[in-house]
């Protein structure tokens, strides 16, 4: 709305160069125009900021409750940084630079958004690191080390449950995370050592 208004403007601008076309009737018609078209699309664009603000300030306090992990319908466990509270963090940057009086929560989650993006690109490793290594599994090897697995499992579930983008812990969480994550994976690579061993004996 407010590119159309600057559009009409500029053509204003330009006719009040020509200062016989606008004193008479029709460029006096045309400016009462181009004045009621400026109040509409101002009173528009306040209904729509208001509105906006009355959304954000309800709906950024659910996002940031939400858990840092879901599980897709596949069962692969992902990072849960919601694309709405991308969004808001875009919005509330350029209504801020707008001069816009943007709600405080909203503000307060974009002025934090490389420490959140850290966060996503952390979490985003550190699943990586648990696929590769579950997903490398065989049979023999998931039964024989299915409490240590467990362990591991549970250990990654403190994600999906107490875990959500208020809590103070996240680095803390992934750094134990990928402690767990290089312990499994060094017991089974001796696992899997042993397992060659016999082979080679047999």
């Amino acid at each position: 709305s407010r590119a159309l208004f600057y559009r009409i403007k500029k053509s204003i601008i330009r006719f009040q160069s020509y200062a016989d076309m606008m004193s008479g009737e029709e460029g006096m018609l045309v400016t009462k125009q181009y004045v009621a078209i400026g109040r509409i699309i101002r009173e528009f664009e306040l209904k729509l900021f208001d509105d906006w603000k009355v959304r954000v300030e309800d709906a950024v306090l659910q996002y940031l409750k939400s858990p840092i992990l879901r599980e897709e319908e596949d069962g692969n466990i992902v990072v849960n940084f919601l694309r709405d509270l991308q969004e808001v963090i875009r919005e509330t940057k350029y209504l801020d630079r707008m001069g816009q009086s943007v709600p405080q929560n909203a503000l307060n989650v974009a002025l934090q958004e490389e420490k959140y993006h850290e966060y996503v690109e952390t979490l985003k490793v550190m699943l990586g690191h648990y696929h590769s290594v579950t997903n490398s599994l065989t049979r023999p090897e998931r039964e024989l080390l299915s409490m240590k697995l467990k362990e591991l499992e549970r250990t990654i579930r403190f994600g999906f449950n107490p875990l959500n983008w208020n809590s103070l812990g996240i680095k803390d969480y992934c750094e134990k995370c990928e402690k767990h994550i290089d312990g499994f994976s060094t017991l089974l690579k001796q696992v899997q050592m042993s397992a060659s061993n016999i082979e080679i004996v047999v």
